[in-house]
């Protein structure tokens, strides 16, 4: 995106290829950067010492026709040119600049600082994915706040983002899971190694036949509702999933995401 600070940058390049003109080009890029200290100016270019090797002439003399040149393309953005040291030029800009500067940010809104890039990547970022056996914890919503800022950051960047939430629906935890399940609706303890939180008793009395069925079957159902809870848990903080992939999908052979 165009910009006042990309348009003087512009302005240092073209200043510099106009005196070039006569003199040779210089294959190096001039800076254009802040100085440490406010007293030598806004901006400070070291094109004049580019420059002056290829003309065979003191820095500073190059430096003098750099600023009549910057004083002629800038016009009313610049206040004044300073040569200082070797040949470094300073600019002090005007307060025409900073108010083109501001409009330029208020125009832009949200979109501020969005860049366009070379090569737009098609990104997945996969956070998150917290075992579907209980519900989200703080810190599955430290990853999830951490996660869904560097795929904001990816977009704002110009590329093209998935989020994606893959979840751990197989294996020994979701059998326990069912087992614990089981034993609540049945009014018996937990087995070893089982899940013994409050949300455990509110599944045994949410899922039909919790007491009877497989408890593979129970399982499942488990994993659903918990998964309910979770999506309304990450959008309930602005975190929302582009895929949620299942485990189990694998084992099927019929991967599955939604």
């Amino acid at each position: 995106m165009s910009g006042p600070l990309s348009d003087l940058r512009d302005a240092v390049a073209a200043a510099s290829g106009a005196v070039a003109g006569s003199d040779g080009a210089s294959s190096a890029v001039p800076t254009l950067e802040r100085p440490k200290k406010a007293g030598f100016g806004d901006y400070a270019t070291n094109a004049a010492m580019l420059l002056a090797p290829r003309a065979g002439v003191p820095p500073r003399d190059v430096a003098g026709r750099l600023a009549e040149e910057l004083e002629q393309r800038l016009g009313a953005s610049l206040d004044r040119v300073e040569v200082a040291g070797p040949g470094f030029l300073n600019l002090f800009l005007s307060a025409a600049w900073y108010v083109a500067a501001l409009s330029h940010v208020l125009v832009a809104g949200d979109a501020f600082g969005a860049s366009t890039p070379g090569r737009p990547e098609r990104v997945n970022v996969e956070f998150v994915s917290a075992n579907p056996t209980g519900p989200m914890t703080a810190a599955g919503g430290r990853h999830a706040a951490y996660g869904d800022s560097l795929a904001r950051l990816l977009e704002f960047a110009g590329h093209d983002v998935t989020r994606e939430f893959y979840i751990n629906d197989m294996g020994g935890q979701v059998r326990r899971l069912g087992a614990s399940i089981q034993a609540r609706a049945r009014g018996e303890e937990v087995p070893e190694g089982g899940y013994e939180g409050e949300y455990v008793l509110e599944l045994a009395e949410r899922i039909p036949g919790a007491a009877t069925d497989d408890p593979v079957v129970v399982a499942e159902r488990g994993v659903q509702l918990l998964l309910e809870k979770i999506r309304a848990s990450m959008h309930a903080i602005g975190v929302d999933f582009d895929v949620w992939f299942s485990e189990g999908s694998l084992h099927t052979g019929e991967p599955s995401a939604g």
